[in-house]
């Protein structure tokens, strides 16, 4: 069978605070048509800049370098000019976003977001914020409704299938404090449920694992927890949290150009700074978890830290934005 596509030798890099991020480094392979292919690795190996790659969605200061090649139906499209990529997306080749939702900006109005696209009538209208738009008519807006000539990926729409108990994220979970001691103390306020998200703004007291103290500058940086109620899971399985919690943390800062590696079992870590503080605390019921708050300290815009401190970095410093 003939190739549908074809790449070699390509190579992304993003220009970061601390130097040269290698997203990509000289990847291969080929597809050929009616093949189904899987890119499988851990969390943050380039996986979603690779599909980018793929579309010309690589913007500065991401580069894709000189010598790569995406061969597709025979054309070297790494060569497309803007005019070309654009014509090409949607028609030739199409990408379905891991989360549909965090495909469309929640502050810009639908019409402008899908510009360009050929795209049939869905049920929201353009003058619509996403958020007021129901999720599986996000996933559709973002698919355009149309399919490609070629299609290198057909995914089922998943908004559709999640569970009808699962409740949908919005503001009304987010419950913000001015100051508290520890966002974990207030979290294990009875009025929180599954899923509540306490954010402070300046913590007196925030702690991480083995009474350590977590210190963060007011207003620079994110600190809150998330309650949880994981009935379905034995006492015994419990580390299963800390790795989707922390697994989930990887995977953000991916799309911000960001190598984060864990260490576990409580910490993110940029390079051999840390970026990320997470401390979990369970109650129980029986031999089942009953409740879980996963208290968590981001550095985002602090760039000055305590010298006492031994090791901190922020997302500002190390961040491709």
């Amino acid at each position: 069978m003939n190739n549908l596509l074809e790449m070699k030798h390509v190579a992304v890099n993003f220009a970061a605070y601390g130097g040269t991020v290698q997203a990509v480094r000289d990847i291969s392979f080929s597809i050929e048509e009616g093949q189904t292919v899987a890119l499988v690795g851990e969390s943050g190996c380039g996986k979603s800049i690779t599909a980018k790659t793929i579309m010309g969605l690589v913007k500065k200061p991401g580069k894709v370098m000189e010598g790569s090649q995406i061969i597709f139906e025979g054309t070297d499209i790494a060569k497309y000019s803007s005019k070309e990529w654009k014509k090409f997306r949607g028609k030739e080749c199409s990408m379905i976003f891991q989360d549909a939702l965090v495909s469309l900006n929640p502050t810009m109005k639908i019409g402008k977001q899908i510009q360009g696209l050929r795209a049939a009538p869905l049920g929201g209208r353009p003058g619509q914020l996403p958020q007021a738009v129901p999720g599986g008519r996000i996933q559709r807006h973002v698919r355009a409704d149309h399919r490609p000539a070629q299609g290198i990926h057909r995914q089922e729409n998943l908004a559709e299938r999640r569970p009808a108990r699962l409740r949908r994220i919005g503001i009304d979970m987010i419950h913000r404090i001015e100051e508290t001691t520890s966002t974990n103390d207030d979290a294990r306020d009875a009025k929180y449920r599954h899923g509540d998200i306490v954010w402070a703004e300046r913590q007196t007291a925030g702690r991480g694992q083995r009474g350590h103290k977590w210190s963060s500058a007011e207003g620079l940086n994110l600190t809150f927890s998330l309650v949880l109620e994981p009935r379905f899971l034995p006492a015994g399985e419990q580390f299963l949290l800390n790795e989707a919690v922390a697994l989930a943390l990887t995977d953000t800062f991916a799309q911000f150009g960001i190598a984060a590696r864990i260490k576990w079992t409580n910490d993110i870590y940029a390079g051999d700074k840390k970026l990320v503080g997470i401390l979990i605390e369970h109650s129980y019921s029986g031999q089942t978890l009953a409740r879980t708050i996963v208290g968590i300290g981001i550095n985002v815009n602090q760039t000055e830290f305590d010298p006492a401190l031994p090791n901190p970095v922020s997302m500002a410093m190390v961040a491709v934005w």
